[in-house]
């Protein structure tokens, strides 16, 4: 038996040095490669608060299989982060994934946002056996409406990190206003208009209910957005009416088929036939769609379904805009769009009076919706969310700008002659005639000035 003790002896010291090597062996070496760092630049809406900004990726190469790439990465821009996130600032729709040579997949560390920067902590990574290594950072979320827009400067990132970078500074985003508009009158006179006998587009048109017409187009291709992934609602657009009298009642389309549809919806006054809209569900073209409940910033509410099955759908049904003291406010959504194309939508503002008490002007203004003063990162402003800006006219990007269905003013600047003895007038009185040479309602305003004769 004592052999076989002292044989045990002598093997026990061997193991602790197996051991030893194993763990030694088992420490990665330190990375010492190089980054380098490109960025993928998008269009982004210049009054929108939750931007998505463009990815940035990182091409790591030049370091030995096994070793250890770890150190944080942190991007700061001149403009608030505006990712949803959680009671310790901490987001998940910001996403850093790895590329070991079989495609990107996301890492589980959550960005710690803090105003104007967004941090990844922690990323420790083994460099795999070809020797390359890619990152991808995608999802931040930014407020471009922060900037001003005259300038139209691009969105610039800073990246800040312990890894070996070989540039710091990217282009991420450019952005242009997404939303241009046209009313066809900015005040709607009320001059008594037809209530239908029956409540939808066919039943007003029909009735010859007066209307004004609203017109929204893209100020870049992909502006109008159907709802994404982390995303409460697709690009929305909030309407709102004020001045009407008592005893008016206002009508709106449910849905409405943009200009790339099977037939757009149109009243006939702004360069489309007078039609009742036709979709293709599935389509990929323009679909507006109202939001019922939504509250007062365009936030909230149901979404009227998207109508389904196959072939073109007539879209018919209408509802009715409710009124407190004359004001009151609808809210589309887009439902569906052509991300590669320059897409337009109108839609007709129904005006049911059936007599006037007392003369009164409407007013009529649209936005971007929902509208947030919520500007910096945030867990339940809505997103996206918009600042509000008023939308500039749409007649250039659609080329319609002398178009005749447009008000214009048109003066007869005939000379008139006027004489006096004393304070009798001598002549016959004269007129200025001042009228509207187009389509549309026309509104001015007339100032006259005396001017004074020099003496002597």
């Amino acid at each position: 038996m004592e052999p076989h003790i002292r044989s045990g002896k002598q093997l026990f010291p061997l193991a602790l040095l197996f051991l030893a090597v194993c763990a030694s062996s088992a420490q990665n070496v330190p990375f010492s490669g190089r980054c380098a760092v490109t960025s993928v630049p998008v269009q982004v809406r210049s009054e929108g608060v939750t931007e998505r900004l463009g990815d940035i990726q990182l091409q790591c190469s030049g370091s030995g299989p096994g070793t250890l790439m770890a150190g944080n990465l942190t991007i700061l821009l001149p403009i608030n982060v505006t990712n949803r996130v959680d009671e310790n600032n901490l987001t998940r729709d910001a996403v850093v994934s790895v590329d070991n040579g079989s495609g990107f997949i996301p890492m589980a560390i959550a960005g710690q946002v803090s105003n104007q920067s967004i941090a990844f902590n922690g990323i420790s990574l083994t460099v795999p056996a070809s020797g390359n290594l890619n990152l991808k950072i995608a999802g931040i979320r930014a407020n471009v409406s922060q900037l001003v827009p005259a300038e139209r400067q691009p969105v610039t990132a800073f990246l800040s990190s312990s890894l070996p970078v070989d540039q710091a500074q990217l282009v991420v985003a450019f952005p242009q206003t997404a939303l241009e508009a046209t009313l066809s009158s900015t005040g709607i006179t009320c001059t008594g208009s037809p209530v239908p006998a029956s409540l939808d587009l066919p039943g007003l048109f029909g009735a010859g209910t007066r209307f004004a017409s609203t017109r929204v187009t893209e100020g870049f291709a992909s502006a109008f957005e159907a709802r994404v992934p982390g995303a409460d609602s697709g690009t929305r657009f909030l309407v709102k009416y004020s001045g009407f009298p008592a005893n008016a009642h206002i009508y709106l389309p449910d849905l409405v088929a943009g200009s790339d549809a099977m037939t757009p919806t149109a009243a006939g006054d702004l360069g489309f036939p007078q039609a009742v809209g036709q979709y293709v569900p599935g389509s990929g073209t323009l679909l507006l769609v109202r939001v019922l409940g939504a509250d007062s910033t365009g936030a909230g509410g149901f979404p009227v379904s998207a109508p389904q099955g196959s072939g073109a759908l007539a879209l018919n049904s209408a509802s009715e805009v409710a009124l407190a003291n004359g004001a009151g406010y609808a809210v589309y959504e887009v439902a569906d769009a052509n991300p590669s194309v320059q897409e337009t939508a109108q839609f007709p503002t129904f005006i049911a009076l059936a007599n006037v008490a007392t003369p009164a002007v409407a007013q009529e203004s649209i936005s971007l919706a929902p509208i947030s003063s919520v500007a910096g990162a945030s867990a339940s402003a809505p997103v996206p969310r918009f600042s509000g800006a008023v939308p500039p006219s749409d007649c250039n990007s659609l080329r319609d700008c002398s178009a005749a269905f447009f008000p214009k003013l048109m003066v007869d600047a005939t000379p008139i002659l006027l004489t006096a003895t004393g304070s009798t007038m001598t002549s016959a009185p004269g007129y200025i005639p001042v009228r509207n040479g187009a389509g549309g309602q026309l509104e001015w305003t007339v100032l006259i000035s005396y001017l004074q004769a020099p003496a002597g």
